[in-house]
Formats: structure tokens, sequence, C-alpha cells
């Protein structure tokens, strides 16, 4: 028997369905803590559409457009790397054209300055005797009076080496270039008691000069008008030429031997053209202060300018190169020497001037 429960007891079903059937007093309603209980959704993840939800949003970029980017990167990349190549080419090549300058500025002056003084021998102003002997050494560490009448001397287009007396060095010439030595006397003067005895030294007057080593320090007696010593000074000799390895070389002698010394790099040729105050001799003339003179006199085969004591003037040609763009600039030294021909052809002129 199915019974229900009314009010707490327990009837048959009949008074449960006629209990129903009535309506029920409404009973005032207790206050009772409310409790939130979490509402819990079951979601079908396969039925939600993905592509709607990520609709109007960039997804990333597609493989052309990033074979675009990587071209035109590229392409701003290669841009930047050949100007960064030009203005290196370009500031190499200023470099290279500055040191060109320099080099042959340096050249150009050194030589002005040392051909100006070659034949500078004190307060000698005569010539000296024409010499009796063969003076065609390049370089001498043991100078004779003979040596010191030429005083400028060389070789033209050199095809071979040479040695100077005072060692068994040989010292390389690149083909076809000239060789060129220059003697003179030191522009400061040395006390008798202060001679290097393995060391020349060149003593003179207005009339007479005397050369010896050091050791011989009585040979050094020659005396001024007033009865004072003469002064006296080292032997000065440069030998200048262009080496294998295209270097600008000096020897310079000291203690009586040859120092050789780099002057300069990347120096093709080196030129000497020889003017004489000689009309007669041959060579096309040339007008130097107002008087004419021989030009383009090459060295002899003994090594020595045709009439020494007759050369006036140098001019040297220097040839440097642009290791850069491989061009060549010639530096041009034109240099009156400082010797007796060069006194005795200041004397002729100032006559005609007067």
């Amino acid at each position: 028997m199915m019974t229900c429960s009314v009010n707490g007891s327990t009837s048959d079903i009949d008074n449960c369905e006629k209990h129903r059937a009535q309506p029920q007093a409404i009973q005032p309603h207790k206050s009772r803590p409310y409790k939130c209980q979490p509402y819990i959704s079951q979601i079908d993840i396969s039925q939600i559409d993905i592509s709607q939800q990520n609709s109007g949003r960039q997804q990333g970029f597609t493989l052309v457009e990033l074979m675009v980017a990587t071209v035109l990167s590229l392409m701003v990349v290669t841009a930047a790397t050949n100007m960064a190549i030009s203005a290196f080419n370009n500031q190499r090549q200023l470099d290279a054209a500055r040191e060109v300058d320099q080099t042959g500025a340096y050249l150009s002056q050194h030589l002005q300055r040392q051909l100006s003084m070659a034949g500078f021998f004190g307060p000698l102003d005569v010539a000296l005797p024409q010499p009796s002997a063969d003076t065609s050494a390049v370089c001498t560490a043991s100078p004779k009076s003979d040596d010191l009448a030429v005083p400028v001397r060389g070789k033209n287009n050199v095809t071979d080496n040479f040695t100077c007396d005072s060692d068994s060095a040989t010292h390389t010439v690149l083909s076809g270039t000239d060789v060129l030595t220059l003697m003179r006397a030191s522009t400061e003067t040395i006390a008798l008691d202060s001679l290097d005895s393995d060391t020349y030294y060149i003593q003179s007057n207005h009339r007479k000069l005397v050369v010896d080593r050091g050791s011989n320090s009585s040979s050094f007696d020659l005396t001024n008008i007033n009865g004072s010593a003469s002064d006296i000074r080292e032997y000065v000799s440069y030998v200048y030429f262009v080496d294998e390895s295209n270097t600008f070389r000096r020897l310079r002698y000291n203690a009586g031997a040859f120092t050789s010394e780099p002057l300069a790099n990347n120096v093709t040729n080196f030129q000497v053209t020889y003017f004489t105050n000689n009309a007669t001799a041959s060579g096309d003339n040339v007008t130097i202060n107002g008087r004419q003179m021989s030009n383009g006199l090459p060295m002899s085969s003994t090594g020595s300018p045709p009439n020494n004591d007759d050369v006036v003037a140098i001019e040297a040609v220097v040839s440097v190169e642009n290791t850069v763009d491989e061009t060549t600039k010639q530096f041009s030294v034109f240099s009156m020497l400082y010797n007796p021909s060069l006194r005795r052809l200041s004397e002729v002129l100032t006559d005609e001037l007067e």
C-alpha cells in the first residue's frame, strides 16, 4: 500500500490526493543562510567555431610576404655595404695620394738642402786642382783632395750594383736609375783635441785645404790671415740611389764607413741632370741667371760628369708610385751647387752686371 506524508503524518494515497488538491497555506519563510553553488556548464568543445572567433585578426605572414621582406632587407644591406666599400676605397685613394705628396715633398726638400751644400769646404774660395787620379768611386770613405775636387759624382742608368771602399757590402740598385754622390764639409766646427781617430776631417782657409784622418791630428796646421788656427770640420758624404725593392736610400759616411739609411718607399725612378758653365760641352744649352750653360750632361763611363769642376747646378727627378691606383708622380728638384765653380760663376755675373 502506497503512503505519503502530509504535514509530517502518514496517510494512504487517497488522503494524499485530497491533500494535494487543497490549497496549501503559505508558510512564513524562515531565513536560511544562502549558499551560492558554482554553475558548471558542460560545453562541447568540438562544436566551437574557431574561425568565427579569429575572424578579423592578423594570424601571421605568408611565405610570399616573408620572401618580399627578405629581399627588401637584402637590398638595403647591399646598398649600405656598397656605400661603405665605396667610402673606404675613396679614403684609401685619398690616403695614398696624400702619402705620395708627402713622400715627394720630403725628398724634394731633403735633396734641395743637400744639393745646395755640395762642394762646401768652409771658407775656401778657390777651385781645387783637377784630380790627378781616377775619381770614379761612388762612395769614398778615405777621401783625398783629388776626391774633394769632384764633390758631385754618380752613375747614369745603372745596370749593376756597387760597393764602397770602406766595406765589402754590395748595394743593389734598381736597373735604369741613377746614383748621385755629394761631398762637403760639415757646417759645424770641431776642436782639434776632440777628433775621432777613425773619422776624416777637413781643415781649410781661404786658399788651402787639408783632409786627413783624425788620428793624424798633426796634419791640421792651417792658419788664418790673423794667425789663428783654421776651423776643422767633419767630412760629409751622401750617396743617393733606389734599391731593387723601390726604396730610396742614402749611404751616410760615419766614422770611417758608410751606413745605409732608408729615406722613402715606393720610389720607382731617380734621374739626375747636370748643368755646367761650359757652353761648348755637348747637350742642349740652358740659360741660368743670364748665362748660357750646357744642359743634360750625363755621367761619363767612369762615373764622373765631364768638366767636373764646371758643374754648377743639378736637377734631380724622383718618381713616386701610388700603390692604390698604380700611377706615378714625378717630383723635380733644381739647385745650384755650393762649390768653387759657383763662386767663380757668381764673380763673372757680378762683373758683367757692373
